[in-house]
């Protein structure tokens, strides 16, 4: 993924034209163990924050071109970024308000964990819903049952969370190793079988 944006971002930068083919899949094998998955999160975050500089000079081109394709390509993750972290900001000073509160003389506390719910259990039903028609809008393509599909919709959102404390990882681990993940499907392109 970070070899994806690396190269997007040095062709945009370089006048390279690149084409689209919707019909083009390609299907990566996932981690199987939660552990596996941090480590490759926290190494997708450390490779996006690498590309800054890539994205810098991008949106300056941008600018100075005036071509606006440059600079939302530069700033492809601020779209995502800025709600999310205005809602975990938001979630965060939500819940210091009420244990405030409780600290205090418990006033006010009900009410503020209540709203912190309620936005946790809104961007939830968000994200079901976004995978969700995602996910069903092309299972068949990819071989899903509807019954798998759904289960997809719903853990989504949890797989997303994820990326929350690998930002953690990637603030004060600095050596974040690429370790391999293995696979469960004969990948010997040799064998007749």
């Amino acid at each position: 993924m970070t070899e994806d944006l690396e190269l997007s971002l040095y062709a945009a930068l370089n006048g390279i034209g690149v084409a689209y083919n919707e019909r083009a899949e390609f299907f990566d094998e996932q981690p199987r163990a939660l552990a596996v998955a941090r480590k490759q999160h926290a190494r997708w975050l450390r490779g996006y924050h690498q590309n800054t500089a890539y994205r810098r000079k991008l949106f300056k081109s941008g600018i100075r071109e005036k071509r606006v394709g440059k600079i939302e390509m530069a700033c492809a993750m601020i779209p995502i970024i800025v709600p999310v972290a205005c809602a975990i900001t938001y979630l965060v000073l939500t819940v210091a308000l009420g244990i405030a509160g409780l600290i205090m003389d418990g006033s006010g506390t009900v009410p503020a964990f209540m709203s912190a719910f309620i936005v946790l259990l809104s961007a939830y039903g968000f994200f079901v819903v976004y995978f969700g028609a995602v996910v069903l809008s092309s299972r068949r393509r990819i071989g899903l049952t509807t019954r798998n599909a759904l289960c997809a919709a719903f853990m989504n959102p949890f797989f997303f969370a994820l990326f929350i404390p690998c930002y953690f990882v990637y603030f004060f681990k600095k050596n974040v190793r690429w370790d391999p993940i293995d696979h469960t499907v004969n990948t010997d392109t040799t064998s007749a079988g």
